[in-house]
């Protein structure tokens, strides 16, 4: 004879529901990432499946709270949007903190779903914001619970994690329940996706593309949100992180992978055709031109201009691998 709670697992799974552990484990993640309670994440090691570039070999790197997660797409992934970003890695997010249920959570800065955009006075702007979601157990073990943001690091070619030096880091967790508490806030009003460079109206007569780089004054992109959060919150500033106009022109000029960006017409106010951004620069007259340098927030008060790009900061001396 079964048992009564045996019989009760059974008639759940024929009638395809979920056992009261795992609808306990959706409805945590629900007030995790749709309510933006993350008060309910510890700060627990997660062991992160990571694998490098041309190493399809799993290293499972103990992450902790504001450790940083770096991706990117094979050169032959067919993925040319993603190499409009000069580098390896293309885009970074950061790991926060586990449920209950041991599963990991992390927040990204990135576009919406369909893309949307707009130009006006404000010049070219692309819809998106920063985002929280559920990133699996340790180990790679169990997926998450319930799928909420198609956005996931499940589909990139492959992934690594960095933490900051001890000194850094240090510095920074410091500044815990400050950082914690911007989060929440930033969450709540779906703090925008800004993009790196300016592009307004004049740029039609000026033919100027300017590198922008504000902080959290409007928006940030996926790395600037770390970058400004670090830096304006803890005080904390990350080496060599930044490229300039004339490396960035370098690489749509002479990389073989720069060489073959192209900028669709739906996301060009300048033209109603596809084309290179190569093709911009030599055909159309368009330059890329560096932001004005500007001073940080940090102790030692550096003075940066150009833009935080993810292959930066991955290869920054400032940042370790992280270990036990």
């Amino acid at each position: 004879m079964f048992s009564k709670q045996t019989a009760l697992l059974l008639t759940l799974l024929l009638l395809g529901c979920q056992s009261p552990e795992e609808m306990d484990a959706i409805d945590l993640q629900k007030k995790i990432v749709l309510e933006n309670q993350i008060e309910l994440l510890s700060d627990d090691v997660w062991h992160f499946p990571a694998h490098q570039a041309g190493d399809q070999t799993t290293t499972y790197l103990p992450m902790r709270r504001f450790d940083l997660i770096f991706t990117g797409y094979d050169t032959h992934s067919g993925s040319t949007y993603e190499h409009v970003i000069p580098g390896t890695y293309t885009h970074m997010l950061a790991y926060i903190g586990k449920d209950a249920n041991g599963f990991a959570y992390g927040i990204e800065m990135n576009t919406d779903m369909d893309a949307t955009y707009s130009i006006g006075l404000n010049g070219l702007q692309v819809g998106g914001q920063l985002y929280l979601y559920c990133l699996g157990s340790d180990y790679g073990a169990k997926p998450c619970p319930a799928d909420l943001y198609f956005f996931g690091i499940e589909r990139y070619d492959y992934l690594w994690g960095k933490t900051l030096t001890p000194d850094l880091k240090a510095r920074l967790m410091f500044h815990e329940n400050t950082l914690m508490t911007t989060v929440r806030e930033d969450l709540a009003i779906g703090f925008p996706f800004q993009l790196p460079f300016k592009v307004t109206l004049m740029t039609a007569f000026t033919k100027e593309i300017i590198l922008h780089e504000d902080g959290r004054r409007n928006g940030t992109d996926c790395v600037d949100y770390f970058v400004s959060l670090f830096e304006q919150k803890a005080g904390v500033c990350m080496d060599n992180i930044r490229i300039g106009a004339d490396e960035i022109t370098s690489y749509f000029l002479n990389d073989p992978q720069g060489k073959k960006v192209v900028l669709p017409a739906a996301y060009n106010p300048f033209t109603e055709k596809d084309q290179t951004i190569a093709e911009m620069l030599t055909e159309e007259g368009f330059s890329i031109v560096d932001n004005q340098p500007r001073q940080t927030h940090c102790p030692e008060s550096p003075i940066v201009s150009g833009i935080a790009i993810p292959d930066r900061v991955f290869n920054s001396s400032s940042l370790v691998t992280p270990t036990l």
